[in-house]
């Protein structure tokens, strides 16, 4: 972590192989990582950098979200294969969603290779906004 203030680096751990992206929880008690080289979103505590893999075998997640309410949190991440979106709920469940539209002529390629369509996600006003 950086205190931006003195820009010092306070805390520094390796908590996975190639994070990719950063989200905190709306009460910033913790933040999401998403780890795009072992396919991983791990759970961080900022304070105490203690952290728990969220879940496993995305396909190289990069920009990830944190959405939701109060206590029921999900985390959004992009998935940089296949062009898909990754809803993880709180016990670790994975559902999917294409960006790739099912009538496009060229879906049956790209969702086979990789497919960088969502740079950069942002919750608003509960939606999902995708860059």
């Amino acid at each position: 972590s950086i205190d931006p203030p003195s820009a010092t680096v306070e805390n520094r751990m390796t908590i996975c192989d190639g994070p990719a992206g950063l989200a905190a929880e709306p009460a910033e008690t913790w933040v999401a990582v998403a780890c795009e080289s072992d396919g991983s979103v791990v759970h961080v505590v900022p304070d105490s950098l203690a952290y728990v893999v969220f879940a496993t075998g995305l396909q190289r997640p990069r920009a990830v979200a944190v959405v939701g309410e109060k206590n029921t949190h999900s985390i959004v991440v992009s998935e940089f294969t296949g062009g898909n979106v990754a809803r993880i709920a709180e016990g670790g469940t994975v559902s999917h969603v294409s960006l790739v539209p099912s009538n496009a002529s060229y879906r049956p390629a790209i969702t086979k290779m990789t497919a960088n369509l969502a740079e950069t996600m942002v919750p608003v006003n509960g939606n999902l906004l995708v860059a």
